[in-house]
């Protein structure tokens, strides 16, 4: 569902225990990060998987530009990081027989 922990961190998947509605929302997400034309982001395997998956996504890297040790400074946030958004979502994923939106859905 996202949100937080009780420990006041973000509930990210890599920081807790993984169960498969994790896995479900990753794919969503990455499914949806792929239809866009741009992508700011870091080094990720969704971003990978959105550049793969749309060879003609822009992307705007931030990796490159962010301070040392901000991994780091990530993991352990000085204030809880759920309390500053809501996390809406509305799931759906549409299965084609190929490639491209030209084809029958499933």
């Amino acid at each position: 569902d996202g949100g937080g922990r009780q420990d006041g961190v973000d509930n990210e998947v890599h920081r807790s225990p993984c169960v498969e509605a994790d896995a479900e929302d990753a794919l969503v997400d990455a499914l949806c990060l792929a239809r866009c034309r741009d992508l700011v982001c870091v080094d990720s395997n969704l971003s990978i998987f959105a550049a793969l998956y749309n060879p003609k996504i822009q992307l705007q890297a931030l990796s490159s530009i962010l301070p040392e040790g901000w991994e780091k400074a990530s993991e352990e946030p000085e204030d809880p990081v759920h309390e500053a958004y809501a996390v809406v979502y509305s799931p759906m994923v549409f299965v084609r027989r190929g490639p491209s939106t030209a084809t029958e859905l499933l």
